[in-house]
């Protein structure tokens, strides 16, 4: 059992001199539970927002919403998405909710610029019509409002807390957290879906079993491989262009799985290795903290190789510039050590 150490830091250097500091809380665990490394406070509540996302997808899976509708593996990795709310996201999941016998309309998860700055500026370009397929978070809708009609459920109400669908996704982040989420406060992501809190080492064992499949039941293991296998197979959908998580599971071939969060949370699993890895930072930085901390323990675990550790260079070893794009500083990881 690792040792609970200091919270990480993350210094920004202009010249040879700290000009800010970032505190990050990272727990690493293996897929039986054990704790590789714990720096921070790991009994901190998280909302965990967008990293939820492949738990809360397990109850889509499970719930044989996937297979009753001809849905498939795109379909799942966009329940785990992020997305920039390119044509391809948008016409994705609209085709998805025409499936279910729904549309744009069905979904509550609100509209908004996009996550890419490319396709925000295009956006105001075309004056779009902000509707629910422009959410990052229509994935995650459609499979909600899916796993509903599949059940009889209504879809006017589903996020609800009593919502049927709502509490057999609290009931199974419950399970996979070992933490009863009726006992913890609960919040509403940006999308208007619940988020709730959770204790850092309560996400990492969540994020942890999915990687143990013989320790799951039969249906619980099947899902969660389904979701593994959709994320890894279909990056671009998770988020997109220019995107980290995208980036880094196309240049590892899925065998890094990433996801952002907003507020400074970010995942990543190492199904090869059988490790998951959650960061969250105290001021909710995740460009300029927890990925330059989440590429620093890639690399210490000879998790990505040099190609692809030169591929995502920019993300996770970020050079401060000046406005002519001259290098004016450096960053570094401070305390990161197993």
């Amino acid at each position: 059992m690792s040792q609970q150490k200091p919270p990480i830091k993350v210094n920004y250097y202009r010249g040879e001199t700290v000009e800010s500091s970032h505190i990050v809380h990272c727990m690493i665990m293996d897929r039986d539970g054990n704790t590789i490394g714990s720096w921070g406070n790991e009994d901190r509540l998280i909302s965990p927002r967008s990293t939820l996302k492949a738990l809360q997808a397990i109850p889509f899976v499970e719930s044989g919403a996937v297979d009753a509708f001809g849905l498939g593996e795109e379909e799942i990795a966009l329940a785990c998405a992020s997305h920039n709310a390119e044509k391809t996201h948008m016409d994705k999941v609209a085709a998805w909710l025409d499936k279910i016998g729904l549309s744009e309309n069905d979904l509550q998860c609100g509209g908004h610029l996009s996550l890419s700055r490319e396709r925000r500026h295009e956006m105001i370009r075309n004056d779009e019509k902000m509707n629910g397929l422009h959410s990052d978070c229509s994935g995650k809708h459609a499979g909600m409002l899916s796993a509903a009609v599949h059940i009889g459920a209504p879809i006017e109400n589903y996020l609800d807390l009593e919502h049927p669908v709502q509490k057999q996704i609290y009931k199974t982040i419950s399970e996979m957290a070992d933490y009863d989420l009726g006992s913890t406060a609960s919040g509403t992501d940006g999308c208007s879906a619940p988020n709730p809190a959770i204790p850092l080492k309560n996400l990492a064992l969540a994020f942890s079993r999915m990687l143990n499949l013989d320790a799951l039941s039969p249906e619980r293991a099947a899902a969660c491989k389904r979701i593994l296998d959709a994320k890894a197979k279909h990056p671009y959908l998770v988020a997109g262009k220019q995107r980290f998580d995208t980036t880094m599971m196309e240049v590892t071939n899925g065998k890094t799985l990433c996801k952002v969060g907003a507020e400074g949370n970010q995942m990543a699993l190492i199904p090869d290795q059988g490790i998951a890895i959650y960061i969250k930072t105290e001021d909710g930085t995740v460009d300029r903290a927890a990925l330059p901390v989440l590429g620093k323990i890639l690399n210490d675990l000879d998790a990505i190789d040099k190609d692809a550790s030169k591929a995502v260079e920019k993300y996770i070893n970020p050079v401060p510039k000046n406005w002519k794009k001259v290098p004016v500083g450096k960053v570094e990881v401070e305390g990161l050590n197993f």
